[in-house]
């Protein structure tokens, strides 16, 4: 077969060739073996056996570690099975089927006996391969390509849990989209892509429920929320081999360590409104008094109630467990609290750590100007000026990533909504003023306590306050 190299509009080169086709085979490191009427997977080590009824059946789709066409399985069934033919056929097309629904099964093209992309799946769903039209086709806007380490491109997006493995050198094809009157190649790479829904029409105005969605959070949103359809999912300890970070852990400089004014709660609930008060008043205060500030009474109350631990123990393979006022995915808590104080009473303006063990507050040592800029930046998201009090939530992604996989960053943001309604409830108790916000920029927490944003980062923010008299709620 003779192959061109065609330079591409990007700059790089890809290789047309007439002989490419689409295989089977069994999916990326997966092997087998006929043992009788059952077929022997192993994959990363775990092996598991499939029975499909028939020795030749079994034997036939041992083959399947390597790339085979389906034709070709089919016609060694055949040939292999004597007078049982029309049976074996039968046997063999539903063990491939079962195959293939398990997300046991890979599309592969191969060109000049080499493979150059695989449609599969890193779950248990199906992978199933669907022809595109004959029509202009273009990567998909909402596609999410990845270099890998080993000379491939992954290609996955939030439309389907099929994900395509394209190697560099046919990587422009990608990129440069697909003509109707594509070559073969061409036409297996597209049925690949499209299959996986990476693929749109080229001249298609895109719908609006597409046009709402931008990539990151397509794919994330699959990511955390279809667990069949990934590797790994849930409390299977990927850090195992690590030690576990101990709660409440800071990494920054702390200074000077106030304790706050002890909580009675049984002297609180005597006159306290009942929580279906406190649900019913709920609601989010944008505008604060010029002339009252909250007191450190207040502020340790609202705290203590909502953010305090109320006993450390070591849990399963010594990672910390806690009992905290609010629920937290595997008793974890990697929440940690933060106050930008702006106006006070009896409390110096600053960046405080709530020491959660201790109910205390401990100075961080860090810029006034990017503290200030912090609250600058909470009081233009809540739509006004700096709030006398901004509530920084952050989470140790260690201590919840050490346990969970793919589910840890979303558990944590889940997390921080079970902590905003709690500080709701507690305010509108109390009768201060707050209002959770919706974004801001995180990356000024990092920057003023010189924490590694990989180890801690900002999740969620509050401004805090005595409501004002004209004050916006909604």
């Amino acid at each position: 077969m003779t192959t061109i190299n065609i330079e591409s509009p990007t700059g790089g080169s890809h290789v047309v060739g007439s002989d490419a086709a689409v295989h089977v085979r069994l999916r990326d490191g997966m092997s087998a073996e006929a043992a009788d009427t059952r077929l022997r997977l192993t994959h990363e080590g775990t092996t598991r056996e499939v029975t499909v009824g028939m020795a030749v059946v079994a034997e036939t789709l041992a083959r399947l570690g390597e790339p085979c066409l389906s034709k070709d399985l089919l016609h060694s069934v055949v040939a292999n099975s004597g007078d049982a033919g029309l049976q074996a056929v039968a046997v063999f097309q539903v063990a491939l089927r079962r195959l293939e629904m398990a997300g046991l099964l890979e599309h592969v093209v191969v060109l000049d006996g080499r493979v150059v992309a695989r449609l599969g799946t890193d779950g248990g769903l199906p992978v199933q391969l669907t022809k595109a039209p004959s029509k202009g086709l273009k990567l998909a806007r909402l596609a999410v390509l990845r270099v890998l380490d080993d000379g491939w491109v992954r290609a996955e997006g939030g439309r389907s849990h099929l994900v395509v493995h394209v190697h560099r050198d046919h990587v422009p094809a990608l990129m440069d989209g697909f003509a109707d009157d594509r070559d073969q190649l061409d036409a297996c790479l597209a049925d690949l892509l499209w299959s996986a829904s990476l693929l749109d029409e080229r001249d298609a105005e895109e719908a609006p429920e597409s046009r709402m969605w931008s990539p990151a959070e397509l794919w994330m949103h699959r990511q955390f929320h279809d667990g069949r359809g990934v590797a790994a999912y849930g409390g299977t300890y990927p850090l195992e081999d690590v030690e576990p970070e101990p709660f409440d852990t800071f990494d920054g400089e702390l200074g000077e360590e106030i304790p706050l004014p002890p909580v009675d709660l049984h002297v609180r609930g005597l006159s306290e409104m009942s929580l279906a008060e406190a649900i019913e008043q709920r609601r989010s205060v944008r505008e604060f008094s010029a002339e009252r500030a909250p007191t450190l009474a207040m502020l340790s109350e609202l705290l203590f109630r909502t953010m305090r631990a109320r006993g450390v123990r070591s849990g399963e393979k010594g990672l910390d467990v806690v009992d905290r006022p609010y629920p937290s995915g595997g008793a974890i808590h990697e929440i940690n609290t933060y106050v930008v104080v702006t106006r006070c009473d009896e409390l110096a303006p600053g960046l405080w750590r709530y020491q959660a063990r201790k109910h205390a507050l401990a100075r961080v040592e860090a810029s006034d100007d990017v503290v200030a800029t912090i609250a600058a930046d909470a009081g233009r998201v809540a739509g006004g000026e700096p709030a006398p009090v901004t509530v920084l939530l952050t989470a140790r992604f260690s201590r919840i990533m050490w346990k969970y996989q793919t589910v840890a960053y979303p558990l944590a943001l889940k997390h921080v909504g079970v902590v905003t309604q709690n500080m709701y409830l507690v305010a509108s108790a109390m009768g201060l003023g707050v209002c959770a916000l919706g974004g801001g920029s995180g990356g000024l927490f990092n920057e003023a306590t010189k924490i590694d944003p990989l180890i801690e980062g900002q999740v969620g923010a509050l401004v805090v306050g005595i409501p004002g008299d004209e004050e916006q709620r909604s």
